[in-house]
């Protein structure tokens, strides 16, 4: 046993690091299913440019994975969410006509 008590229990840490592996990657995946889109498209349906959209998750792939618990990867959840909720279901309805 160290000397020093831990932040968290062991459990929870994993369970933490886990957590931010996978929500790094899905960051990840909607950076490339961006680049994928048409420039047009993002355009078309009203929302902020193709090139802010990639900022957007490419940041916070960094940040969730780097700071999963901080300010910065809680803004990085909420943006991929947002990507995979509102952004992304209008893109593939726009490209599938």
């Amino acid at each position: 046993m160290s000397a020093y008590p831990s932040a968290m229990p062991p459990l929870i840490g994993l369970i933490v690091n886990v957590l931010a592996i996978v929500l790094s990657l899905t960051a990840v995946v909607g950076f490339i299913d961006c680049l994928r889109q048409p420039k047009q498209g993002f355009e078309l349906i009203n929302r902020l440019s193709k090139p802010i959209w990639l900022v957007i998750l490419g940041v916070s792939a960094v940040a969730i994975y780097l700071q999963p618990i901080g300010l910065l990867g809680m803004a990085g959840i909420v943006g991929v969410a947002l990507y995979f909720a509102d952004v992304r279901p209008k893109l593939r309805a726009l490209t599938r006509r």
